[in-house]
């Protein structure tokens, strides 16, 4: 997720080069361009937050076998662990 970052705080600086050299159309496309990969690592944080809460959900209330795997599944793709290692934080560790 960092590398997004580093590309949008690098547009910033693309774009601020390039409007002091007169490129406004060019800097607007930067800005543009860093805007939309913005949004997209905004959009990853939301669902990310979304996963995550729905698994403490699933912790705190006894969700069922069938969202725990699914969650699990879920959590494991989104935050780069282990589909096991998302289980265990979702169910302390029990395959009940």
């Amino acid at each position: 997720m960092l590398e997004p970052l580093g590309a949008i705080w690098s547009g910033f600086n693309t774009a601020h080069e390039q409007a002091a050299a007169g490129d406004f159309d060019g800097a607007a496309q930067t800005i543009a361009d860093a805007h939309d990969l913005a949004e997209y690592v905004e959009n990853r944080c939301v669902s990310t937050i979304d996963a995550l809460n729905r698994a403490k959900a699933a912790a705190v209330g006894g969700g069922t076998s069938y969202q725990i795997g699914r969650l699990s599944h879920e959590l494991a793709d989104k935050l780069g662990i282990t589909t096991q290692q998302a289980f265990t934080a979702i169910t302390g560790g029990t395959n009940d």
